[in-house]
């Protein structure tokens, strides 16, 4: 993986482990942080693009729907073949109705598979720490607006908590409402 460490300081101003760094490019559905690696993603955008505008090609060059056009680069499919942890090829007729969503998928799914392998030989409380933050609504905390009530936004601290399973919540404090609403009620 090139660049982690760099991604994590330019994001969170100190660097990261490797294994740290994999969950931090998950979608935060996945127990991941939601910061993607273009390159993971690059093929699938590239050749997306491609497969669904091939009729709108078709017609501003005035071409046969029949008639065939140039093929997707081999390398690139091979790119996006290991992007998918695949080890057949992939093909253009495999790729046919798929969107760029389904298809960044597919390389989610194999980067969470590649994690949870490299997270096995980590130990138990790694697998089970990987577990807990991949639970449905373990990262709706990640998605939601800030609010003045909540706080600050989530910190580094809690960043560090989602990633490393260190305990504490730093950067997060109580709701000061809450005391209010509960006496009105």
């Amino acid at each position: 993986m090139r660049n982690h460490t760099k991604m994590s300081y330019r994001v969170l101003g100190a660097g990261m482990p490797e294994l740290q760094t994999r969950q931090a490019r998950l979608p935060v559905s996945m127990g991941g942080l939601g910061l993607q690696a273009a390159a993971d993603h690059a093929a699938a955008a590239y050749v997306s693009s491609i497969v669904t505008s091939k009729d709108l090609f078709r017609a501003m060059l005035g071409m046969e729907a029949d008639q065939p056009l140039p093929p997707i680069c081999p390398s690139t499919l091979a790119t996006l073949a290991t992007n998918f942890g695949e080890v057949e090829s992939v093909t253009e007729a495999s790729l046919e109705g798929l969107t760029q969503r389904q298809l960044s998928l597919k390389v989610d799914l194999a980067n969470q598979r590649l994690l949870s392998t490299h997270t096995e030989v980590a130990g138990e409380r790694e697998v089970a720490r990987l577990a807990s933050v991949s639970l449905p609504h373990a990262g709706k905390w990640l998605n939601c607006p800030p609010h003045a009530c909540h706080g600050p936004p989530p910190s580094r601290g809690a960043v560090h908590h989602r990633c490393q399973g260190q305990a504490g919540h730093a950067g997060l404090r109580r709701c000061q409402a809450l005391p209010r609403l509960q006496q009105a009620q």
